[in-house]
């Protein structure tokens, strides 16, 4: 037997998130809502494109601060980096 909904949101990232919430809220959680997409949840810019990348832009800042450090009196020195335990952690942070 199929299922009614109120609304049937098309895709699974972030603006489908937004829409499912607002109509949440909207309604005072008086509403049905299904999200219908391909892909891993979340969409793009979680899985593949801002979360990850901004993920990668941290540690490379961590690391260059070991290397340029920004107040007086602190040493520098050359950070010893291992690419393949940082994207690990990524890969971790971000299934």
């Amino acid at each position: 037997m199929p299922k009614e909904y109120d609304l049937v949101i098309i895709g699974r990232g972030a603006a489908a998130f937004s829409a499912a919430i607002k109509a949440s809220e909207i309604t005072r959680n008086q509403v049905s809502v299904a999200m219908i997409g391909f892909g891993p949840l979340g969409g793009t810019c979680v899985n593949v494109g801002c979360v990850p990348s901004k993920y990668l832009i941290e540690a490379a800042k961590a690391a260059n601060t070991q290397r340029v450090p920004r107040y007086p009196g602190i040493e520098s020195h050359e950070p010893a980096v291992n690419f393949q335990v940082v994207m690990d952690s990524l890969r971790e942070a971000v299934p």
